[in-house]
């Protein structure tokens, strides 16, 4: 993919969840979850991400209350602040930018794998369930022992 060809959420746009790219993604609105790229993700001054960013190489321009991983470099620009911890093989930051958190340099290949779908995401699902209409009877009270019965 060329550098010119990247995906772009816009100001007004909000995605309602993880965004996962294969291709560079520009972030200037609001990500309610994770951003996990597969190559560059850049996270545009006014940007709101509700999770960590994972990618090749990350590029912060505003706020960041959430971890980073890249495979390759991490910059923070001049005007960001990011408050997480940060994993990747070199980090750069201009002068101005503001971290809070720990940083661990790691070789080539050693950081931590992108997720990829919605179905490798750490937190499941919750599902609902009915609940039984009859409430169970508890036991007497000074009961010593269970009694299984065999079924």
């Amino acid at each position: 993919m060329s550098k010119s060809a990247a995906t772009l959420i816009a100001a007004q746009t909000r995605i309602g969840g993880a965004l996962f790219s294969q291709d560079d993604v520009v972030i200037e609105g609001t990500i309610d979850g994770a951003v996990l790229g597969e190559a560059s993700v850049t996270i545009g001054a006014n940007a709101q991400i509700a999770g960590e960013v994972r990618g090749r190489d990350v590029v912060v321009a505003g706020k960041l209350d959430h971890p980073i991983f890249a495979s390759g470099t991490v910059r923070l620009l001049a005007t960001a602040e990011v408050r997480g911890n940060i994993e990747a093989v070199r980090v750069a930051m201009d002068e101005g930018a503001l971290f809070e958190g720990q940083m661990k340099m790691v070789r080539s290949g050693q950081t931590t794998p992108v997720l990829r779908g919605p179905s490798a995401t750490a937190t499941p699902t919750p599902t609902i369930t009915e609940l039984p209409r009859e409430i169970p009877s508890l036991p007497e009270i000074g009961r010593s022992r269970l009694i299984r019965k065999a079924t």
